[in-house]
């Protein structure tokens, strides 16, 4: 019996054993197929919802209404907060921004009024700046004044555009031109070419005049903080080249897309070759704290001349 019993006492451990490797084994099975899946959905194919449409760039006419939305619309974001400091050399010189020149297609769309001002708006507004005294500069001129390489005109102001709209070709340009006035415009190249954006020949036509200046604005107008840094990097490089490969000459700034950015973004704008970049935030001061995320004041299809006026004061 004690021999028996010895023996049953080896084949039970024998079949513990055993059962427990196969415990072991399937467990570690799951293991890898649960990580397989886990990594799985972190692929660019497998992006949520929310990125894609943040990341989705604009490239067909009866999107542009939709564009001017999504631009309109805060993004929720830890970038919202994000601003740098009104720090070292300053001075004042209200920086404008405007999106469409031209009359709102779409009377239900009432967020594109909110970033379409009419040829008869921008007109008054530009004569107002003409009888006033004021002059435009350009962004390499704002930066020079900040490093005291140069002296800014009495009244110095600086117009701005965003997205590159056809209709600042067929609106804006010519006015500008009556006026004597200059501008800059920040171009998502991506998109050039694509229905309701300027074309390649607009644009070397516009250069050539010398009242135009052409900045950059992403290749994609993607959300640049919501992107990994490769990806930004490459936005950054390749509109910065697509422009100076068109233009010939030197892109040193670009704006932010949604006019948002994040500490990272901005040491990929340095690292891009850029000497400043603008934000959204409202402010008439810039300084040398503020030039790679300078700010700027919207103007919007509501504003009648006298708010015009006052904001400049």
């Amino acid at each position: 019996m004690d021999k028996f019993s010895i023996n049953l006492k080896k084949i039970n451990t024998t079949t513990i054993l055993f059962f427990s490797l196969v415990v072991i084994f399937i467990f570690l099975v799951s293991l890898c197929i649960s990580t397989f899946n886990f990594n799985k959905t972190k692929t660019p194919e497998n992006i949520s919802r929310n990125q894609e449409k943040t990341q989705e760039p604009i490239t067909t006419e009866s999107s542009v209404k939709g564009a001017s939305t999504e631009a309109a619309k805060p993004i929720v974001t830890q970038t919202q907060v994000f601003r740098t400091a009104l720090s070292g050399n300053e001075v004042k010189v209200p920086v404008l921004y405007y999106h469409y020149i031209g009359n709102n297609p779409d009377p239900k769309d009432t967020q594109r009024d909110a970033l379409s001002v009419n040829p008869e708006q921008f007109a008054e507004q530009m004569k107002y700046l003409k009888d006033n005294g004021f002059t435009t500069i350009s962004y390499d001129t704002l930066y020079a004044a900040l490093k005291k390489q140069t002296v800014l005109p009495t009244k110095p102001i600086i117009l701005t555009f965003d997205d590159a709209y056809i209709d600042f070709y067929y609106n804006a340009y010519n006015i500008l031109r009556q006026y004597g006035l200059s501008a800059t415009v920040f171009v998502p190249t991506g998109l050039i070419g694509n229905p309701a954006y300027l074309t390649w020949p607009m644009i070397q036509e516009m250069h050539s005049s010398g009242l135009v200046s052409f900045e950059a604005h992403s290749v994609h107008h993607y959300h640049l903080a919501s992107l990994a840094p490769d990806v930004v990097l490459q936005e950054l490089q390749q509109s910065k080249k697509d422009l100076q490969d068109h233009l010939g000459i030197n892109v040193n700034f670009m704006a932010y897309p949604y006019g948002e950015t994040s500490p990272s973004v901005v040491s990929l704008v340095q690292k891009a070759g850029y000497i400043g970049a603008i934000g959204t935030w409202s402010n008439k001061i810039q300084s040398e704290g503020t030039i790679y995320n300078s700010p700027r004041l919207r103007i919007s299809g509501s504003i009648n001349i006298a708010s015009f006026a006052s904001l400049l004061q």
